[in-house]
């Protein structure tokens, strides 16, 4: 047994257990740097495929990238494989899922999880990060949906050297995020690996795929197939019904077994579920499961569905109804899966939660139902009432009539997904490659702006509104919003239309907040009561439903068009905001920490590090070495008189006692809100000024000076003296843009610098510091900054650079009490 056949099997938990063929290869291939694109059916170890090639590389000290995001379309998936992920690491490793614990605990593996819901990992520092498409896209567009504005220049430097599996990539908005996906491929082809797994893409599109990442295509063999015990005796019968799914049809088949229903919109799975409620047999349990519960509501019915459902289930006479939230990446499995019509590749999806374990769970049917209609005799599809995914539908409907009764393996559903959508996803591919400039312009503004509206264009049109059911909206406290229900605003209309003329004169509806600001501050918020369905569209992202036209229930979730009591739903958890804390530190000491902090993390980037060197033409561990130069000069700006001279007024004046050598420059003063030094902070009127671009500015000269000695070629000596600048500039807020004019430095600030620069072991020396003149100075300056549209060579070593500044003067602030 080879030593990854080994750790498998201590993975898995069983000394019996053997990677399968295909993993193995599509380990080996990655470890050789290749970009892959796994082809295998549902339930047949694509995660450990993965994974596997990275974990191996740990186990022997010869890791080939730094770390691994697992990229799910969402977060319900992502929650569920991070947990089996770590548990099963677990078994091998010592696993932290805290990052910071990397710092004092190296061997540690961090696995760690990053989704709107669940915020461990900001920064992106784990070993295996879970996430969503919407945080890694978000990250790479300098737009991070879980960091302020200033901090969003941090995470897309943890993309290079990195391996990005992305799983379920047919799940993703072909004219969103796919097509974002695409390009961030193309930009960051040097610097990234990349794992595409699928189960339903056709083979057009995984062809596309192929030649545009210039991948290796790995698929499971029909042999690979008859050895696997969850599909060597699978019977999975698929049957057309050509109606509506009823209670009664769903209880026919049940025989107290295992039986999952999924609908395509919230409401018909409601119904359904009320349905089966009034004739349920004794003893069968009953769930519902959709996207409009409560967090502690939805978690309660999914922490039973393992017991039921689950690989290692062992009660039945089980029911669960549901949308398309368990459409992949859920390990539950069903004897009869009853579904309404959706296109060919969700519906494989689906199919995908039934027959999915070994003997004696490897059989079962899919029974596939005609979509409910509206009242105009019009289908309603839900999440796929699209023009391409309903005409996909209208094809799909005549493919599984044609095989109505018929069992499918995975070359059968291969060839039905062919049929069904190779011609409309190999247009889709040949579309997004064709307009690959176009979006390149539109994500290099995303990066260059921060601009937060560009998530519609790049990422996901997010046309849903946060709900709250109350009756007295005038009360809320917008700062403490109890969880809001999120609601797709087509539904709202609808629900609007329905309920307009019903209420009693002067009965409301809905209000919608208008909030009015000044300087940044809410000052008055006023709502609006809606009166035509058109007015929905004024709502932003809050809409407050009356409790007569609402309701929510632990069971039901909510329910718009019913009548029920205002639920009590606690306010969200939030942290208090807690002011900054700083220590007194002197110049040079900061300095010298900020570089040994850098020091320390260095042996988290090798591969980025040794992809740029690579790539941009630069001796080895000269990347390093720009980094330390980075941090050794960031702070060159407080070096200022105005600044030092309101720093020191501060600290003489409040905490003198600190002062270790009078006169010496600081580059922290102490500062404590508890004391009340906010207070005095403002009474005070002390102003420090910005020192982020100034010292960029100050040292460019000798920067330049400084790389003219060791590189001939003008682009590399451009490129570096560029990015250095940037990542300086830019160490407080990511769109520093401007420097300040009428400056001057203490009389002795270039020997003070040059003494801390020494003092942290570097040999670059400042000779002077320079301060912009005329106003052309600073328009000078701002083109030197790093530019998407601009410097597209260049930008990633500006994310590497300020990505290791920016974390290394955290922690060394840290470090000091701060």
């Amino acid at each position: 047994m080879s030593s990854i056949e080994a750790l498998f099997s201590d993975l898995i938990g069983a000394t019996n257990a053997a990677p399968y063929s295909y993993q193995l290869r599509c380990a080996q291939a990655i470890q050789q740097g290749k970009n892959v694109i796994v082809c295998a059916p549902t339930g047949s170890g694509k995660t450990w495929a993965a994974l596997l090639g990275y974990l191996h590389s740990r186990q022997i000290g010869q890791p080939f990238v730094d770390r691994v995001f697992y990229v799910l379309p969402m977060r319900t998936l992502a929650n569920s494989l991070y947990r089996s992920v770590q548990d099963s690491c677990k078994q091998v490793f010592d696993v932290t899922s805290l990052p910071e614990e990397k710092r004092y605990h190296p061997s540690k593996l961090a696995v760690t999880i990053q989704t709107g819901e669940r915020k461990a990992d900001p920064f992106f520092e784990g070993d295996i990060i879970f996430t969503t498409i919407d945080q890694l896209l978000a990250g790479y567009l300098n737009i991070p949906l879980s960091l302020p504005a200033k901090l969003s220049n941090i995470n897309a430097g943890a993309l290079l050297g990195s391996l990005v599996v992305l799983d379920e990539i047919h799940l993703l908005d072909p004219s969103r995020s796919l097509a974002t996906i695409v390009e961030m491929a193309e930009r960051l082809a040097p610097y990234v690996q990349f794992v595409v797994m699928t189960a339903t893409m056709s083979s057009n599109a995984v062809q596309a795929l192929q030649q545009h990442l210039s991948a290796e295509v790995i698929t499971v063999s029909a042999e690979e197939l008859a050895i696997m015990p969850s599909h060597k005796d699978k019977r999975r019968r698929y049957v057309w019904t050509g109606s509506p799914v009823t209670a009664a049809q769903v209880l026919t088949h049940h025989n107290n077994g295992r039986t999952i229903v999924i609908c395509n919109t919230v409401a018909r799975a409601q119904g359904l579920y009320r349905d089966l409620k009034d004739v349920l047999h004794p003893g069968c349990q009953l769930f519902l499961l959709h996207s409009r519960f409560l967090k502690q509501d939805r978690q309660a019915v999914e922490g039973q569905l393992m017991r039921y459902f689950g690989p290692n289930a062992q009660e039945t006479n089980a029911i669960l109804v549901t949308t398309q939230v368990v459409e992949a990446g859920v390990d539950i499995s069903a004897d009869n899966l009853h579904t309404e019509l959706c296109p060919a590749n969700a519906l494989i999806q689906r199919a995908g939660r039934a027959a999915r374990y070994p003997f004696p769970r490897n059989t079962g049917t899919v029974w596939v139902y005609e979509p409910e209609v509206d009242q105009q005799g019009r289908y309603r599809l839900g999440p796929y009432r699209d023009r391409l995914s309903a005409a996909a539908i209208e094809r799909t409907r005549q493919a599984i009539a044609a095989q109505n009764g018929n069992i499918l393996g995975f070359a059968e559903e291969q060839a039905l997904v062919d049929l069904v959508h190779g011609k409309a996803e190999s247009e889709v591919f040949t579309a997004i490659f064709a307009d690959n400039a176009r979006r390149r312009r539109e994500v290099s503004q995303a990066i260059d702006t921060a601009d937060r509206s560009k998530i519609v264009d790049l990422i996901r049109h997010v046309d849903s509104i946060g709900v709250i059911i109350t009756d007295t909206p005038e009360t809320i406290d917008l700062s403490r919003l109890p969880e809001l229900l999120s609601v797709p605003r087509t539904s709202l209309y609808s629900a609007f239309n329905t309920m307009t003329g019903c209420g009693a004169p002067g009965e409301w509806f809905a209000k919608i907040p208008r909030i009015k600001e000044t300087d940044g501050q809410v000052t008055t918020v006023e709502w609006h009561a809606l009166t035509v369905g058109n007015e929905l569209k004024m709502a932003e992202w809050l809409i407050a439903i009356s409790p007569r036209f609402a309701r929510y229930t632990a069971d039901i979730g909510l329910e718009l068009g019913v009548p029920g009591p205002v639920p009590q739903v606690p306010a969200n958890e939030i942290q208090p905001w807690t002011p900054y804390h700083f220590e007194y530190e002197p110049f040079k000491d900061h300095v010298i920490k900020v570089v040994e902090e850098a020091r320390h993390e260095a042996k988290r980037s090798v591969c980025a590090r040794y992809r740029l060197e690579r790539h941009l033409g630069l001796p080895p561990r000269f990347a390093e070495h720009l980094v330390e130069i980075t941090c050794a000069l960031h702070d060159t700006g407080k070096l200022l008189k105005q600044w030092q001279q309101a720093a020191l007024d501060w600290q003489q004046r409040f905490y003198p006692e600190q002062i270790v050598e009078e006169g010496s420059p600081v580059a922290h003063t102490t500062f404590r809100p508890e004391a009340g030094d906010i207070e005095k902070q403002r009474l005070m009127h002390l102003t420090r000024g910005p020192h982020a671009a100034e010292g960029a500015f100050a040292v460019s000269k000798a920067l330049g000076r400084y790389f003219d000695k060791h590189f001939h070629d003008e682009e590399i000596i451009g490129g570096i003296w560029k990015a250095i600048l940037t990542a300086i500039a830019r160490h407080h807020s990511s769109q520093t843009q401007t420097v300040g004019r009428k400056l001057s430095f203490i009389a002795d600030a270039a020997s003070c610098l040059n003494a801390a620069v020494l003092a942290a072991g570097l040999d670059i020396m400042v000779d002077e510091l320079i301060v912009p003149i005329q106003e052309r100075d600073g328009e000078n300056f701002k083109r030197a900054l790093i530019s998407a549209e601009e410097h597209y060579v260049w930008l990633p070593l500006y994310w590497f650079l300020v990505r290791r500044l920016r974390l290394a003067d955290q922690y060394a602030t840290k470090m000091t009490g701060g």
